[in-house]
This record gives C-alpha cells, sequence and structure tokens, in this order.
C-alpha cells in the first residue's frame, strides 16, 4: 500500500475511532428485581414495542434509557430525550434501566407509589418501563444526599 492510501485509509477510519460508546452491553442482571419491570414484575425485553424517539445521546436499542450508578449519583449514560441536572426526559412506554457501578451500596427508591424500589446492592440492574405521563422522583434512601432525581414521561 502506499503512503496515500494509508492516510485516505487512516482518514476514513478515524470517526470510528473517534465515535463515543454509550456503554458497554450489560452482564445477566444480579438479584431478585434486576431486570424485572417493577410495576407488572414481567421480564420486559429492551427495545421491543416502545416508541421511536431521537434521544439525547443514543442508546444501542430503541425505546430504552440507561442511567449508571456511580459517584453517589445517578448519572445518565443514554435514552433520554432531555437530560439537564437531575432529570431525564423520556417519551412513554421507555424502558429505564439503572446499572449499579458504585463502591458502595445503593438503591433506586421512587417517592411515592411511581415504580417501586430495587434492593440495595453493588452491582447488578433495576428496570422500570414507563408507561403512564408524569414526574417520578426518585433516589437512594440509604444516602439521603442522593436525592431529588426525576425520571419525566411526556
Amino acid at each position: 500500500m502506499t503512503r496515500t492510501q494509508l492516510g485516505l485509509l487512516a482518514l476514513c477510519a478515524l470517526p470510528l475511532l473517534l465515535a463515543v460508546k454509550c456503554f458497554d452491553p450489560p452482564e445477566e442482571p444480579a438479584g431478585d428485581d434486576a431486570g424485572v419491570d417493577a410495576m407488572t414484575g414481567a421480564d420486559a425485553t429492551p427495545g421491543e414495542g416502545g416508541p421511536l424517539f431521537t434521544p439525547a445521546v443514543s442508546c444501542p436499542q430503541v425505546g430504552t434509557a440507561r442511567l449508571s450508578i456511580v459517584d453517589f449519583s445517578y448519572q445518565v449514560q443514554c435514552g433520554c430525550r432531555e437530560a439537564s441536572g437531575k432529570t431525564c426526559t423520556i417519551p412513554r412506554g421507555t424502558r429505564v434501566i439503572w446499572q449499579f457501578a458504585d463502591s458502595e451500596e445503593h438503591n433506586v427508591a421512587s417517592d411515592g407509589v411511581g415504580f417501586g424500589a430495587s434492593g440495595e446492592r453493588l452491582t447488578g440492574t433495576y428496570a422500570h418501563t414507563f408507561e403512564v405521563p408524569g414526574h417520578f422522583g426518585y433516589g437512594c434512601t440509604i444516602h439521603t444526599e442522593m436525592s431529588g432525581y426525576a425520571i419525566v414521561v411526556e
């Protein structure tokens, strides 16, 4: 290959190398409530039957939003139509998956009758599919500083 051909190949490959990856494919969920919809108890399959939308940060699975629990906060990874501060806005029918990835045990607990609560854990996931529009506050009942977060369903 000539030097010019190598330069063109590198130039063409550059966007692929610089592309931001949303997240690694999750491991099998751990725990009793991991991967189970909190309202129905059903094992919902990501991406099936959810609405099509263009999230602020693209997720590999349409109709899914993913948040990581790390550094004592819930951090948006992908799938929110809008994400500002502690709020993630999603369309109705979106499955939200919280990924536990901190050095301390945490949980995800609804501030009311919104979607229940996960168990306390270091790893694994907790999921809920939001079918009803509204404002759903949540936080960690173990760490009071992890409060004031919300999922807004349109």
